[in-house]
């Protein structure tokens, strides 16, 4: 795990050609820091790690400053057999503030002779760009009341860009004619049914920073009420807001996430792998729930539910509603024994990716493939992501032919229809109008047995699939696994400055200063 101030630069060979010049290559890598030796924790930490034998793994090759202040360099002699191969590498240093460790693989392909690459300069590092394969980034927040978790909320909100500046006038307020009341209803009764002491943890105003304060690390101390501190009442209650905001599908899938949430706590428990203070973490009903602002009719309000493995953020504004960002996921994701046994999660998001990606031919594949190994993690817009810079890549949708779109349509109704039926068919008409502005990227192979990641974006809408490494379910006695079919992690975003309805919201206040 990467911490707060470290980094490292890593070096990955993927093999997709095969020649044998006779004559071995010098490729140079040069770094510039002259400007941002500030921001430096230490010049001489610059290095390289990768795959041997050309680097280790475990310790990083370190590269050499010029007699040019604050430019450093690495020659690197290449064996024939890598000669016209694809190189990918990253480009980080450590640093003393947390924005900077960003990463970004770039791409090219090893010369027949001698090379040095383009000199980069250190604020280059985490500029977004079509040629960069970006790995999941650091994760910013463990822990609440922390001075990472502070200095995050301090970030002020922009939303998920494509270059640091959102798209304008995307979102507008309307009336949609879906009737909301049962979900008021719904809340409201919730909310009846609180103490005093349940209504201070439980209650928010409409711009608490509450919104953002969620997270998929089981040990991240949330805000709300717990279902295990529910009576069965409560219980009931807090289930009749989903029921009254999701679709049936997205119902049964929240309530499957949480199924396995307590089949993993038996598996652990058997396992014994773990401290018991972290296995209590775990569990069906370690979900929590939040309310922003007061129900209303006219009056911006919301709710979110927020626990290992399932976040919901649910903005309301009238009859118009906004769910994102959403995250769901599952380590297992199927039930083997007991109650729950047969519960399967994310199997139609898995099937139709892979379904529309080997739908793609050969020359479309090419566009759309960041990389054909899936080794790392890749989501980019998990918990306090919310600012994250994502370039559009891969395959653009106007490349793709009419049954190939109504196979992306069919995998983005199966994210957006997790939402209330009326309301998925408001977005997916949103959707629907940018759809030759979307992109979908993919990471991995093609195959049933493959791990593999996948991007769906557009002006409105982001969707990410991962395949992630293992959290609890793998053998401490043998090395990490790296990424597996069994841990999923799914997230939706509404970009450009609509995530938590915040572009909605802001419009309202404009016409409406409170």
């Amino acid at each position: 795990m990467i911490s707060n101030k470290v980094s490292v630069f890593l070096l990955m060979f993927g093999v997709f050609s095969c020649t044998t010049p006779e004559n071995k290559v010098l490729l140079t890598f040069q770094v510039d820091l002259s400007k941002s030796l500030d921001e430096v924790l230490d010049p001489n930490s610059i290095g390289i790690l990768g795959i041997p034998p050309l680097l280790s793994m475990q310790e990083r090759t370190r590269m050499q400053s010029t007699e040019q202040d604050g430019i450093y360099n690495l020659s690197l002699e290449i064996p024939d057999s890598l000669i016209g191969e694809r190189l990918v590498f990253l480009y980080v240093v450590d640093t003393s503030r947390f924005e900077n460790l960003r990463y970004g693989a770039r791409v090219v392909k090893i010369p027949e002779i001698s090379d040095t690459l383009p000199l980069v300069h250190f604020n280059e590092f985490g500029d977004a760009s079509g040629d960069q394969i970006l790995l999941s980034p650091p994760i910013k927040v463990f822990r609440t009341n922390t001075p990472e978790e502070k200095s995050a909320l301090e970030d002020p909100f922009v939303g998920i860009t494509i270059d640091g500046k959102p798209m304008q006038n995307l979102y507008a307020t309307i009336i949609t004619g879906v009737e909301t009341q049962s979900l008021r209803d719904a809340v409201d009764s919730f909310i009846n049914s609180l103490t005093p002491d349940q209504r201070k943890n439980t209650l928010f105003e409409i711009e608490s920073d509450e919104w953002r304060k969620w997270h998929n690390i089981e040990w991240y101390e949330r805000q709300g009420l717990g279902l295990f501190e529910m009576n069965d009442d409560q219980k009931q209650l807090a289930f009749n807001i989903l029921k009254a905001s999701l679709s049936a599908k997205g119902f049964q899938k929240s309530k499957n996430i949480m199924a396995m949430e307590g089949y993993l706590k038996q598996l652990v428990i058997k396992e014994q792998q773990i401290s018991q203070e972290r296995i209590d973490l775990l569990g069906h009903d370690k979900f929590y729930f939040t309310i922003m602002g007061i129900p209303s009719e006219s009056e911006p309000w919301g709710w979110q539910i927020d626990g290992h493995h399932l976040v919901i953020n649910y903005f309301v504004l009238g009859d118009q509603v906004v769910m994102t960002p959403t995250f769901m996921g599952s380590e297992p994701n199927y039930i083997e024994e007991g109650p729950d046994a047969g519960v399967r999660t994310f199997y139609e998001e898995e099937k139709k990716g892979l379904t529309l990606y080997q739908s793609l031919d050969v020359d479309q594949k090419e566009k759309a493939t960041l990389w054909d190994k899936k080794e790392y993690q890749f989501n980019q817009s998990e918990a306090f992501q919310d600012n994250q810079v994502i370039p559009y890549q891969g395959i653009k949708v106007s490349f793709l032919s009419v049954e190939q779109k109504e196979l992306l349509i069919a995998l983005i109704e199966e994210y957006v229809g997790d939402i209330k039926s009326e309301h998925a068919e408001i977005k997916m008409t949103e959707v629907k109008q940018h759809l030759d502005d979307t992109w979908f990227s993919w990471v991995g192979g093609d195959t049933e047995d493959d791990v593999f990641y996948y991007r769906i974006h557009s002006p409105v809408i982001l969707i990410e699939f991962d395949h992630h490494g293992p959290t609890f379910l793998w053998d401490r006695n043998k090395p990490h696994p790296g990424p597996v079919k069994w841990h999923v992690h799914t997230v939706v975003r509404t970009p450009n400055g609509n995530d938590y309805g915040k572009d909605l919201l802001r419009q309202h206040l404009e016409r409406h200063p409170h």
